[in-house]
């Protein structure tokens, strides 16, 4: 609340009540869930928060693993290649999935990457970190040809196979990116600890969030969002205002889009992977969502508002001033 409240003036105090529609993200049906909520993923680097500089490589990574994790563990356990909503239901999901590996991926090569030479002299990245890349992209495309087929498909026999393809290279892609992302984290960590004092990585990462095209965030926030509360908890040792202090650092009108709009689509889709696994199909629906529908309300108070504000300054510009003819 603090960081929509922080702004002044009009236009900027009701921008700051439309980011407070959403303040915490609590429809992700696996909040509560034993096997996610009470295991660190973050294996074999490190198990806690133990500095600022593990801190931030949590969000995104632990994130990932969850996300990976997740959809292995359904795909191996309770899908059924011959139920149809099955596949359906899953790429929903995968589709959301594969956007926010893209532009996390992208966010890297293009900024990160980068950013961390540039401010740490005398550094060289392996280029095998943005090598890799490339070969993770290969396997989400073999990933990603098999809906049409699975849309096409009609005998047993062909959904089983099917079936076995996408399970096969799911849990391929789960193994490369845990192994990636390891690799990351024991090279970049001891890099930033070195390099950086916290102050000093705070600000470029600022820097770096300002620099960013909001697209590229905007896929990789929902799901930051909604599992950030299960993660960032004293089991991890990670700070309890760190959701806050992460939230805080969003430039208000990517956070409001965010929260009011992508969010919610994303927990729908992980609401059709709940469904595989509770055997209760639940459509992915594009229909305008109830919170979709009050951002709207509060961007055309926003825009009436800019509207009637400009109109009566230039009133006051063009207006000629009254002669006193006492």
């Amino acid at each position: 609340a603090g960081h929509c409240f922080a702004m002044r003036g009009s236009l900027a105090a009701l921008f700051s009540c439309a980011c407070l529609i959403v303040l915490v993200a609590g429809e992700n049906p696996y909040a509560s869930d034993p096997e996610m909520v009470n295991r660190v993923f973050s294996t074999s680097v490190f198990k806690r928060v133990e500095n600022w500089a593990v801190e931030g490589y949590f969000l995104p990574h632990e994130t990932l693993r969850r996300d990976f994790f997740l959809a292995n563990r359904i795909l191996q356990g309770k899908f059924d290649p011959q139920t149809p909503w099955h596949a359906r239901d899953f790429y929903n999901w995968y589709k959301f999935e594969l956007l926010m590996i893209h532009g996390h991926h992208k966010a890297e090569e293009d900024h990160f990457f980068p950013a961390i030479v540039r401010n740490a002299k005398g550094i060289t990245l392996p280029e095998r970190l943005t090598a890799d890349h490339g070969e993770l992209l290969k396997i989400l495309d073999s990933i990603t040809i098999l809906e049409p087929e699975f849309e096409k498909a009609k005998a047993p026999e062909k959904l089983k196979e099917l079936g076995e393809l996408l399970k096969t290279r799911w849990n391929q892609l789960t193994q490369m990116m845990q192994e990636h992302l390891d690799e990351e984290e024991n090279i970049l960590i001891p890099v930033i600890k070195s390099s950086f004092t916290q102050e000093s990585y705070d600000v470029m990462v600022q820097q770096l969030i300002s620099d960013f095209d909001p697209w590229e965030l905007i896929w990789e926030l929902p799901a930051f969002l909604s599992w950030f509360h299960q993660w960032c908890n004293a089991a991890t040792g990670c700070p309890p205002d760190a959701y806050e202090a992460f939230r805080s650092k969003i430039p208000a009108p990517l956070l409001f889009a965010t929260e009011n709009f992508m969010l919610p689509r994303w927990e729908d889709a992980i609401k059709t992977l709940h469904g595989i696994e509770t055997g209760i199909e639940t459509p992915y629906s594009r229909a305008p969502r109830p919170k979709e529908l009050l951002g709207l309300g509060f961007l055309l108070l926003l825009v009436v508002l800019i509207f009637l504000t400009v109109q009566r300054a230039f009133r006051r510009l063009t207006s000629k001033p009254k002669v006193r003819t006492d």
